[in-house]
């Protein structure tokens, strides 16, 4: 595999930047995208710069699918080993 992946979440979250006279004081908060990963017990959100969103989100899905390849992979493995032992291989 020689594409990039990331394991995470991709989180869009609407904030307020605190400034007296922004836009979000008025209701229009910042609409951002951010990272949602686990490091250790904690869980991490790092924000996504628009400039990246479109190649980090391409990697969180390709993080996605090598996850659910994995897992078709490792039911064959399983499903090989039970009729093998079943055949008494």
């Amino acid at each position: 595999h020689d594409r990039r992946f990331l394991c995470g979440s991709l989180v869009t979250m609407a904030r307020t930047c605190g400034n007296p006279g922004c836009k979000c004081m008025r209701g229009e908060k910042h609409v951002s995208l951010y990272l949602a990963m686990k490091d250790g017990p904690k869980r991490k959100m790092i924000y996504i710069p628009r400039k990246w969103e479109q190649s980090i989100s391409s990697w969180v899905q390709n993080y996605q699918n090598i996850k659910k390849l994995t897992a078709e992979v490792s039911q064959l493995c399983l499903q090989h080993f039970v009729e093998g032992k079943e055949s008494g291989q």
